[in-house]
C-alpha cells in the first residue's frame, strides 16, 4: 500500500524511526509472507519477540480458513489484509477488483457490512449455496492436486 510505504518513509525521516529498523521490521513481514499495515507495524515494532508475534499471527490467518474470522476484531482485519492483497494481485483478479486498492478502502467493506442490517432469507440461502459450492471447488482442487502429486506431476 503506497499509503503505508509513504508514513513509514516519513517517520523516517522525522527520525522516530531508523532506516534499519523498518528494513528489518519489513524484512521480517516478508519473511512470513503477512502484507503489513499501520497496526501490524506498530505491534511488530514493540514486540520483544517478533518472530513469536509473527507465528501467532501466521496461526490465526490458517484459523481464517476454517471460517474463524471476526469481522469486529481489528487484528483479524487487519491480517485478512495479507489475503486480500493476494488475491487483488493475481492476474485472474485484476479485471474484477480495482486496481491498487488501498487498505482504508479495504477496510470500508467492514464499516459498510457493520452498519448494514440484516440479510433477508433469501439473500441468506444464496449465500449458504455459494459457501458450500466454494468449498466443494477447494475440496475438489486439494483432491486434484493431490492426485497429481501422487503421480509426480504436482509441484507443492
Amino acid at each position: 500500500d503506497a499509503g503505508f510505504a509513504v508514513k513509514m518513509l516519513e517517520k523516517v525521516r522525522q527520525g522516530a524511526l531508523s532506516y534499519e529498523r523498518l528494513e528489518s521490521l519489513m524484512s521480517t513481514f516478508a519473511k512470513y509472507e503477512i502484507f503489513p499495515t499501520e497496526m501490524l507495524f506498530k505491534e511488530l515494532d514493540f514486540a520483544t519477540d517478533p518472530e513469536k508475534v509473527m507465528t501467532g499471527w501466521k496461526a490465526e490467518l490458517a484459523r481464517f480458513e476454517n471460517g474463524e474470522f471476526d469481522v469486529k476484531n481489528e487484528l483479524h482485519r487487519n491480517l485478512e489484509y495479507t489475503r486480500f492483497r493476494r488475491i487483488v494481485t493475481h492476474n485472474m483478479m485484476k479485471k474484477h477488483v480495482k486496481e491498487g486498492a488501498t487498505f482504508e478502502e479495504y477496510l470500508a467493506v467492514f464499516d459498510k457490512s457493520l452498519d448494514e442490517k440484516s440479510v433477508d432469507k433469501y439473500d441468506q440461502f444464496e449465500i449458504d449455496c455459494v459457501a458450500y459450492e466454494a468449498k466443494l471447488l477447494r475440496d475438489y482442487i486439494v483432491k486434484v492436486a493431490e492426485q497429481a502429486k501422487k503421480r509426480g506431476c504436482g509441484g507443492t
